[in-house]
C-alpha cells in the first residue's frame, strides 16, 4: 500500500508542478492513457490529453520524468489500475527505480543528486 501511496504522491506532483506546454516528439502518452482508461473502465477528472501535457510541462526533473514515463508507458494493461482521481496509472510496484529517482530529484528541489563515483 505504501508503494501505491508513493506513486499517487508522485503523480500528483507531476500534475501540480506543471505548466501548459507540450512536447515536440510524437506523444504516446495520450493514446496509451485513453486505451488504458477504456480497458480498465477508469473515469478521470481530467482528460488524458490534459494530464499528459501537464506531465510533459513539468518545470524540473525532465530527464528523470521522461525515463519514468518511458517505463510506465511500456507496461501492459495488467500492470495498470485506476487511481483515486480515476486516472489510469501504473501500479505502485512497477517502475520503482525510475519512480525513486524522480522523487529524489523533486525532493532536491528539481536538482538531481550528483552521480555517485565508482
Amino acid at each position: 500500500m505504501r508503494a501505491l501511496s508513493s506513486f499517487a504522491v508522485l503523480f500528483a506532483v507531476f500534475v501540480l508542478a506543471t505548466g501548459a506546454t507540450g512536447c515536440r516528439r510524437p506523444d504516446r502518452c495520450p493514446s496509451i492513457c485513453e486505451e488504458r482508461k477504456q480497458q480498465l473502465g477508469c473515469h478521470p477528472k481530467k482528460d488524458c490529453q490534459t494530464s499528459c501535457k501537464e506531465l510533459h510541462a513539468a518545470p524540473t526533473c525532465q530527464a528523470e520524468l521522461k525515463t519514468f514515463e518511458a517505463c510506465f508507458l511500456s507496461k501492459p494493461v495488467d500492470k495498470w489500475m485506476c487511481d483515486a482521481n480515476g486516472l489510469p496509472v501504473v501500479r505502485g510496484d512497477e517502475c520503482a527505480t525510475e519512480r525513486h529517482v524522480v522523487m529524489g530529484c523533486l525532493e532536491m528541489g528539481g536538482n538531481p543528486p550528483p552521480a555517485k563515483k565508482p
